[in-house]
């Protein structure tokens, strides 16, 4: 989750432009599109990063599928989930939902866009049932146990052999944990111990405990929010320096900050499902889109998705219209009739046979680069 921010004079500029966005695309008139986003992730950000996107598109429709993009006023999350969600679904015209952030989140909210017929694509929810949960859900990128996979496959290259896992206590949490445990079956790295926490542990206790008996870890594998991950690598570094740090896709928020902390380079890796790539296309809208809306942020793999699952609906939308029928038929066409969408994060369909996976990053002098997995 990214943390809220204190609203720039840019970032409330673009909110303005945003309010004439959803006038002009006809936010009273009941056969306009509507496009519900149900994120967690700052909604000044969210705003700001959508309106270009959103006004290149509706500039370049007819008046009947220029889309209404409905934003949530606070956090999509926690308890607010379903509020939003049985909000969203009450909205005339509504053809899709993009969210909700967490994999809890968009598991409760999607027997309610399934009841109503509409689509949901989830950005960033990497648990396994999001792909069974309904007709109507569609998991953007690969699920947790082939992440779990990477990160075991990472300690077992790297050498190390005593391994503590540091792992906020819910769906996501647990399910990336079973699949490392599993991966590491028949290896000899030895899981220490499972450290499970909620954001109102004592971290700096927690981290005491876990180096104060033998033998101690000389692995730590992060599996929480990047602010919460780059506190305990932080203590973690300080009680041993040469520790090394894995962060799931979850600690990518915290980037910036655990790339400064880091001792070294080689001592912090991290699990993401995209590295911006300069020479694609759209890949530079959306750093252009980002860059204005957010100056000197830097754009994460959050913020990528989210922008592909708006694109992927506005794209449905121009092509067959606003039913959502028709829409998640679209969908699924992708990657079998009709060619995968070329999106910021890459190639997509819902075949389920080209899920977006994650990748290992590490420090460089450029930012970030990919670890090779040989």
């Amino acid at each position: 989750m990214i943390l809220a921010a204190r609203p720039t004079r840019a970032t409330a500029a673009i909110t303005a432009a945003m309010a004439m966005v959803l006038a002009s695309t006809g936010c009273g008139d009941r056969t306009s599109p509507v496009v519900g986003i149900a994120m967690g992730i700052n909604v000044g950000i969210s705003q700001a990063v959508l309106t270009a996107r959103q006004q290149r598109f509706n500039d370049s429709v007819s008046a009947r599928h220029r889309i209404t993009l409905q934003m949530p006023r606070d956090s999509a999350e926690g308890g607010e989930a379903l509020t939003w969600a049985n909000t969203l679904v009450r909205k005339p015209g509504l053809v899709g939902v993009v969210g909700h952030e967490s994999s809890r989140s968009a598991l409760q909210a999607a027997p309610i866009y399934r009841e109503r017929g509409v689509v949901q694509i989830v950005p960033t929810g990497t648990s396994g049932k999001l792909a069974s949960v309904s007709p109507w859900t569609f998991p953007l990128v690969a699920s947790d146990s082939l992440q779990g996979k990477l990160l075991a496959q990472c300690v077992v290259r790297s050498g190390r052999k005593r391994l503590t896992l540091f792992v906020q206590d819910d769906e996501y949490g647990r399910g990336i944990v079973a699949a490392i445990e599993n991966a590491l079956i028949g290896t000899d790295v030895q899981v220490l111990e499972n450290v499970m926490h909620t954001p109102h542990s004592d971290y700096a206790l927690l981290v005491r405990s876990m180096f104060s008996h033998a033998p101690k870890p000389d692995v730590l594998v992060l599996i929480t929010q990047g602010s919460i991950a780059a506190k305990v690598a932080g203590l973690a570094w300080h009680n041993e320096p040469t520790l090394f740090v894995l962060g799931s896709d979850a600690a990518i928020s915290g980037a910036s900050e655990l790339r400064s902390l880091a001792p070294a380079p080689d001592q912090l890796a991290l699990a993401t499902y995209w590295l911006p790539d300069t020479t694609n296309l759209v890949t530079q809208a959306f750093l252009r889109d980002f860059r204005a809306s957010n100056p000197g942020g830097e754009p994460q793999w959050n913020h990528a998705a989210l922008y592909d699952a708006v694109g992927l609906l506005n794209t449905a939308v121009a092509e067959v219209g606003g039913n959502p029928s028709a829409v998640r038929n679209w969908l699924l066409s992708l990657g079998r009739n009709r060619p995968q969408y070329r999106g910021v994060l890459g190639a997509i369909d819902f075949t389920g046979q080209h899920a977006i996976a994650a990748r290992l990053i590490r420090p460089s002098a450029m930012g970030w680069e990919l670890i090779s997995e040989r």
